[in-house]
């Protein structure tokens, strides 16, 4: 939990870089929270191993031991699958994490564009793991590449 509060501590110390108009420190808090998601949401996790419910009634199918079909073999599968169809709580920590991330690396996105920063943008747009979030980034530097010249050629666009 202590991993926790500490991303969120450096989220808000961004914030407060971000509101008094200071890209370049809530860049840097942003990249320190991104460090520490991994540790917050317990990413060193051993999913491999676990078991899931009704993986082995799933894998040996509606027919039981010498091809009898086992009475109520069906109902079970279908529990089975409802169970696998809600989410469990490492999933939603998965989730949690992954949007958490993708918000991370939008918004150094849009500190790096306001520092024209451009190369340092585009990792950022590359490394967000949300398409949406990816694409919206990346319609912004197009947006902005309209009236300014990202490759920083000087004005040399080769026509």
């Amino acid at each position: 939990m202590c991993a926790r509060l500490q991303v969120q501590l450096y989220e808000v110390v961004m914030m407060l870089f971000e509101r008094e108009a200071a890209p370049e420190g809530a860049v840097m808090f942003a990249r320190a929270a991104l460090q520490h998601l991994p540790a917050a949401y317990g990413s060193s996790s051993s999913s491999s191993s676990s078991h899931v419910p009704g993986e082995v009634t799933a894998a040996a199918g509606p027919q039981g031991v010498g091809g009898k079909v086992m009475e109520g073999m069906e109902g079970a599968l279908a529990e089975g699958d409802q169970r696998r169809g809600a989410p469990t709580a490492q999933e939603h920590r998965r989730r949690q994490q992954r949007a958490r991330e993708a918000r991370l690396w939008s918004n150094i996105f849009k500190y790096c564009s306001e520092l024209g920063q451009w190369e340092d943008a585009y990792a950022a747009l590359v490394c967000n793991p949300d398409p949406h979030r990816a694409l919206e980034c990346l319609r912004q530097m197009i947006k902005v590449g309209g009236g300014t010249d990202l490759a920083g050629s000087g004005g040399d666009r080769g026509l």
